[in-house]
């Protein structure tokens, strides 16, 4: 889990970012797309060349449309367009390698599609709960970054949105609950699923 220490200082960075204004707000150049994946540490030295604090707008996955607001940067003046995009990749499709995320959506629309009416196959969405249970056990073990970038003295340069644990639990598993409702085999997984995380898991996850 994130130290108390990074929450304040994402806390104080953002509510900065809230009383003033961007010097620079980087748009897409170019149609709509995917952002895939994000290079921290250049945007980092950017940050730090510039003496700035460089806020992302978009989580990996996010659809940003043609002339969407990509990031924002709060400094003395702006830093050149093209070493931004640079540290910015994106793509027509979200992937698993670079967005963890975009698996467990995967694992869930299958669940769904499998809990529809027109399907109705139980099983199926039961053998989806097993795979999402091996990424939230994955998932729970793991120091999920807040989403701050510091320099060496400890300033927030760069922030970037990331999925927080109970971000990944609901992306798991709301959704199934509602389209499982009624259904016994879903209800009977969900339980043991929860049980057994609540169990295994560490205090500050459960």
């Amino acid at each position: 889990p994130a130290s108390h220490t990074e929450v304040e200082a994402a806390e104080r960075a953002l509510a900065s970012v809230g009383r003033a204004e961007p010097v620079q707000v980087l748009r897409l150049d170019g149609v709509g797309t995917i952002l895939v994946a994000v290079d921290r540490r250049a945007l980092l030295a950017l940050a730090l060349r510039h003496d700035a604090l460089i806020d992302v707008r978009l989580a990996v996955g996010d659809h940003v449309a043609a002339g969407g607001a990509v990031l924002d940067v709060y400094a003395d003046a702006p830093i050149p367009a093209r070493s931004l995009r640079s540290a910015l990749s994106y793509d027509d499709e979200r992937t698993i390698e670079d967005d963890p995320a975009f698996a467990l959506r995967l694992l869930v629309d299958v669940a769904i599609r499998a809990l529809s009416p027109a399907v109705n196959d139980p099983t199926t969405a039961v053998q989806s709960l097993h795979r999402i249970e091996d990424v939230l056990r994955y998932a729970a073990g793991k120091h999920l970054s807040t989403g701050v970038v510091t320099d060496a003295a400890g300033t927030v340069r760069v922030l970037v949105p990331t999925p927080t644990w109970d971000d990944i639990v609901s992306l798991g598993l709301d959704e199934i609950r509602d389209f499982g409702a009624g259904k016994y085999q879903i209800a009977r997984r969900l339980r043991a699923l929860l049980l057994e995380l609540i169990e295994e898991v560490h205090a500050p996850r459960r």
